[in-house]
């Protein structure tokens, strides 16, 4: 795909150099010999290759006083076998001649010395002998250059120092007045300088006779003065002699050569002080002013000269009309939009239409008579990228659906594709016919449903990265609010059901009061009683006799266990060991006095353990009869003191049934102190869980402060953010609660629709449901399920907007729509394309003409803009890069091949026909087809014309004609 393949189908930023100089310009001359067959083929062949390689896509043929170069290099460049041989031996020559065929646009441009002289003498302490002032005009390639020769050049007069009859400006005249210079003055016959070359260094013309030569009929809107104001003309001072002067060139030039940004920025100004004096603005261009091959499409500090328009002078006359939006100097292209964000061309593939349609990175206007498939195209385009968004859209406009291509391809310009029914990641704004005007009627109201105005806004602000940004801090902030509300609902709720456990064991135990009365009633009865006054000695003697009593059981058996053991156990461990000594086997041979002597030890050991036992066994005996006559006694004084104890009996049982009803007193005043315990942290709950609204309104309101910045970014228009309550959702969700037709059923639902229903209101109708009894609810309801629905989140915001002081409701459908159409794009801060069909229809005549169009003129700046319209003033007065006309196949306007047909092409084009396309849509110019289509487009292109040449002010004549589709 060759770089130039789009250039001529919309007004697109393409590098153009018109100030290049030919052999011809004999004045300053590095190329060669002129009269050079070489010299011009080399030049030719250097010119082509360097604005092929340098992406030029119009050249300035340039040459003082004379077009010849311009003559000679058409010429050559119409020889078809002299291109063969210059550039075949490129491997891209099918592209070069494609692009010096189609693309290539070559412009005579003369350069003319002034007859006047300017100097800057007035400076202090400078001495200057006068400059003369150079001009140059640019004609239009489509006026014969005989034309340029014999009614222009030839009609201006030659003013010199020498001659007294003034004569035409011709080559013939010029070389006569050279020769004759040379024979007067022998110096300059000894230069060796051509005859032409001395008398070019020697002529002027008059400023005047220039401006009404190019103001004749065969010139007028074909020829411009481009003065350059960089070079000798900026000599002159404002304050100096020449003042007047000086401003009368500004003046009498349509544009000026210059890269200084100052003198550019102050040609476009709107400076009222610099209308009043120089009328208009003017465009500043840039050339390589070049005379040798090194300099060839290389201006200085690379400060190349980029126009936005096709290649064709009547694109270059729009520099005219829009001197700022149309021109730039600079090393690269002002074109900044990020390829990932526009369109680059639609596929259509169908038995109804096959076309492939490039488009602008800027403003692209659909147009047609009714029914022609304009909105098809848009329609089919629009879901191909976002088929959700369109369905969703033509629902809430009410749209009906659209024919639908078989396939559409979207190519965008980093080279994805997207189509119908594909899953993508690109976006769009997308809005349908009659959608601003939908969305305006259904103003917000108080039901939830009613929000169309708010959420459009709410939904363009969620792309806002800050907006963003706050948007999930409040709702990570209301979801903590609703856990932490459920969790408060369900700490209350197991908080009354284990309230409701101690007010069940209390009921069982009995009240503190009660159990007291009982206690004291015992104990009044067992103080009555006549009772021994050692009875309580002698209770407690008793019992320390029992316990004792115990003590000396639990001894007297266990010396009776000890004496078991030494008779079983320890006596025949005794004899087993003697008697194993006794028998012991010797392997030696002892004495027998020593045998004797271990018989004998034998025989001590057993009688001294035997003597042992006997005296251990009499002491655990005589122990057991001391245990055995204490016990006797123990029990004794038991049998002595039990008739005291039973006479107590009765008061015995009394102090047992006090000691009772004293654990149940305890038990009931701890269960007590656990209901109490428990009603104050259910209080301690309902409170927190009554300020739950409050909680939600406070983190709205935070919200509402971190994203005030984000509203304010829509110049006019002041959006106003309040935070309401869902009322409609209130009643909704607590309406199965009641019983509407009671007292207290109506009484609540009529609270919510009151116009101070706020959160106050709110929290405390969540205090009234947690205190309340199920009696206030239907049958069967739970208050804590209801409470439950008052801790929801209610809370909404609510948008709406205050355009220049007056609130949205208080303008016009057509202000209200407009007012709209700039949120929905000014507010979206990313770079995606808007797709908008007939916004026209939603505005009065006057919304279009002051500010719809302004509106489409900025923002296609940073945005691709893609429009269906029936409105002069959207494709005309909006400067549109692009127009794409559609027609449907009818019996007076019938297409090439196809149902539906499609021309596109920039807003310049005048040509009457297209290649060997048949059909209505090229039996002429795209210019004369949107007069044609567009009721009031003459006008508009009239209008467009004087746009900087006077103040506009509306015109009522420019109507539309309404349509449908």
């Amino acid at each position: 795909m060759a770089w130039f393949d789009n250039v001529n189908n919309s007004s697109t930023w393409n590098r153009w150099d018109l100030h290049i100089h030919t052999p011809y310009s004999s004045l300053h001359n590095e190329f060669g010999d002129p009269d050079s067959e070489k010299t011009w083929n080399n030049y030719l062949k250097e010119l082509i290759l360097g604005a092929y390689d340098h992406k030029i896509v119009a050249i300035g043929i340039t040459d003082y006083f004379m077009i010849d170069g311009y003559i000679k290099v058409k010429k050559m460049l119409q020889n078809k076998s002299l291109v063969q041989d210059l550039f075949s031996d490129r491997p891209d020559f099918k592209e070069i001649k494609e692009y010096i065929e189609n693309v290539l646009l070559i412009l005579p441009n003369v350069e003319l010395r002034l007859d006047c002289f300017v100097d800057d003498s007035s400076k202090k302490g400078k001495v200057d002998n006068g400059h003369s002032v150079n001009i140059h005009v640019i004609f239009s390639n489509k006026i014969p250059s005989e034309n340029i020769n014999e009614n222009f050049l030839s009609q201006l007069k030659i003013k010199d120092s020498v001659s007294v009859e003034e004569k035409a400006l011709t080559k013939n005249n010029i070389s006569a007045l050279g020769k004759r210079l040379k024979e007067d003055q022998p110096d300059l016959a000894k230069s060796g300088d051509s005859d032409l070359k001395v008398g070019l260094r020697q002529i002027s013309v008059e400023l005047r006779d220039i401006q009404k030569r190019i103001h004749a009929v065969e010139f007028r809107d074909n020829a411009y003065i481009i003065t350059a104001v960089d070079e000798d003309l900026s000599r002159i001072s404002w304050s100096s002699r020449d003042h007047s002067e000086k401003k009368y060139i500004y003046k009498a030039s349509d544009g000026y050569f210059t890269s200084n940004k100052k003198t550019r920025d102050w040609a476009i100004t709107d400076s009222p002080q610099y209308l009043r004096e120089f009328a208009k603005q003017r465009p500043c261009i840039h050339g390589s002013d070049a005379h040798d091959y090194r300099s060839m499409f290389n201006p200085a500090e690379n400060r190349c000269c980029w126009i936005k328009t096709a290649p064709s002078f009547d694109g270059f006359r729009q520099i005219f009309v829009e001197p700022r939006e149309r021109v730039f100097i600079g090393s690269s292209s002002p074109q900044s939009k990020s390829t990932y964000s526009y369109i680059k061309k639609i596929s259509i593939e169908d038995t109804s239409s096959s076309i492939e349609i490039p488009f602008s990175p800027y403003l692209n206007c659909i147009i047609g008579g009714k029914s022609t498939g304009k909105t098809i195209l848009l329609s089919n385009i629009a879901e191909a990228i976002d088929q959700k968004q369109v369905q969703k859209k033509n629902e809430l406009s009410s749209s009906r659906g659209t024919f639908q291509f078989k396939k559409v391809l979207v190519q965008w310009a980093d080279g994805t594709t997207t189509s119908i029914n594909e899953p993508n990641e690109k976006k769009m704004t997308y809005i349908p016919q009659a959608y601003l005007n939908r969305i305006s009627e259904n103003r917000l109201g108080e039901d939830s449903s009613n929000l169309d105005i708010s959420n459009i806004i709410e939904q363009v602000m969620v792309e806002q990265e800050g907006y963003a940004k706050q948007l999930q801090n409040l709702n990570e902030k209301v979801s903590r609010i609703h856990g932490l509300s459920g969790e408060k609902i369900a700490g209350l709720r197991a908080e009354q059901n284990k309230c409701q456990q101690f007010v069940q064991a209390l009921g069982e135990t009995g009240s503190a009061k009660e159990i007291q009365s009982e206690i004291n009633h015992l104990v009044k009865e067992r103080d009555s009683l006549s009772l021994d006054n050692n009875i309580q000695k002698i209770l407690v003697e008793n019992q320390n006799l029992l316990d004792e009593k115990t003590v000396l059981e639990k001894d007297k058996v266990s010396f009776e266990e000890d004496l078991n053991t030494i008779d079983l156990t320890i006596n025949n461990m005794v004899r087993t060991f003697v008697e194993e000594i006794r028998t012991f086997s010797f392997k030696s041979k002892l004495s027998t006095e020593f045998k004797n002597e271990i018989g004998q030890f034998s025989i001590e050991v057993g009688n001294n353990w035997k003597t042992s036992v006997e005296k251990l066994h009499q002491h655990v005996k005589e122990e057991c009869e001391g245990l055995k006559t204490k016990l006797e006694k123990t029990n004794a004084r038991i049998t002595q003191i039990r008739p005291e104890i039973s006479k107590n009996a009765r008061a015995g049982k009394l102090s047992k049934e006090i000691a009772k009803q004293s654990d149940r007193l305890s038990s009931s005043k701890d269960l007590q102190k656990n209901i109490n315990d428990s009603k104050a942290t259910q209080e301690k709950l309902i409170s927190d869980i009554s300020k739950i609204p409050e909680c939600y309104h406070k983190a709205y309101e935070a919200f509402l402060i971190g994203t005030k910045g984000i509203r304010e970014n829509v110049p006019g228009i002041n959006l106003v953010a309040s935070i309401k309550i869902d009322k409609a959702k209130v009643k909704e969700r607590i309406s199965e609660y009641f019983d509407g037709r009671s007292k207290i059923g109506r009484s609540n639902l009529d609270k919510v629709d009151l116009n101070d229903f706020d959160e106050k209101a709110l929290s405390d109708m969540l205090g009234e449901a947690l205190h309340s009894k199920e009696s206030l609810l239907k049958r069967g309801k739970d208050p804590l399920d209801y409470a439950e629905q008052l801790c929801q989140n209610y809370f909404v915001i609510v948008n709406s907007v205050n355009h220049n002081g007056d609130d949205i409701e208080q303008l016009s459908p057509g202000s209200k729509s407009l007012t709209l159409l700039k949120i929905l794009v000014d507010l979206d801060q990313s770079t995606w394309p808007i797709l908008l069909d007939q916004p026209e229809d939603d505005l009065d005549n006057r919304s279009v003409f002051l500010d719809l169009v302004n509106f489409l003129t900025h923002r296609k700046n940073n945005r691709q803009i893609i429009v269906v319209t029936h409105n002069a003033n959207i494709v005309v007065a909006g400067d549109s890069e692009e127009v794409i006309v559609a027609n449907q196949n009818g019996e007076d306007t019938q297409n090439d091949k196809y149902r539906f047909e499609y021309r596109f092409g920039p807003i310049e084009n005048i040509e009457t026909s297209i290649g060997q396309h048949s059909g209505v849509l090229y039996k002429t110019g795209l210019r004369d087809l949107i007069c044609d289509i567009l009721e009031g487009g003459a006008k508009a292109f009239e209008l467009r014309d004087q746009k900087y040449s006077s103040v506009l002010t509306f015109n009522p004549t420019l109507t539309d004609r309404p349509e449908t589709s």
